[in-house]
């Protein structure tokens, strides 16, 4: 919408009397809510009751217009996926903080994938089935947060992991949260 369309919504605002605001160099609601209630009289040719009118409705229109709009709300997963990216692009810069495993100590999944880093291994969260993960995290063995602990030595990780047993993409946040707290 225009601003003369949206000042002809004020009544009182005719074609004529809103051009002669335009050649008086006043086009908004809020402009015309600034204008002195005698200026308004002198140039739109109006009463002073016409004039308060016009005032009033300029300012509402004027503060409908400036007033924040309502924030749009971001699923879950959307604010997931968004912190996920973020964390990976802070771990792609981040990765000369972390060790790789030694060839003989890499994280052989069950599907026959080596990983041999914190990254490898969030990136294989992403991707895996529950199927999978749940041949290595179940009741009574925790692979993932055995192998932090025991090859790269990140046990306050494997601490976090233990209690982490839901599903292979919570894995993959807390990983990138911990590689995240440990750069900054």
């Amino acid at each position: 919408m225009t601003d003369n369309s949206v000042l002809a919504t004020i009544k009182g605002l005719g074609p004529a009397r809103i051009k002669k605001l335009s050649e008086a160099k006043i086009t908004t609601p809020a402009q015309v809510a600034k204008v002195d209630e005698q200026k308004l009289v002198e140039i739109a040719g109006c009463t002073h009751e016409v004039a308060r009118e016009i005032i009033l409705q300029a300012k509402e229109l004027a503060k409908k217009k400036t007033s924040p709009k309502k924030k749009k709300k971001v699923s879950t997963q959307a604010a997931a996926r968004a912190a996920t990216l973020a964390l990976k692009d802070i771990v792609a810069r981040a990765r000369d903080h972390f060790k790789k495993a030694p060839y003989e100590h890499v994280f052989v999944l069950h599907s026959g994938e080596s990983i041999a880093d914190l990254r490898e291994l969030a990136e294989a969260f992403e991707e895996m089935n529950h199927e999978l993960f749940s041949y290595h995290v179940n009741a009574h063995r925790h692979d993932f947060s055995t192998w932090i602990r025991e090859v790269l030595q990140e046990h306050a990780l494997a601490e976090e992991l233990e209690k982490t047993r839901k599903h292979p993409q919570e894995h993959s946040y807390v990983i990138y949260r911990h590689i995240t707290r440990r750069v900054w």
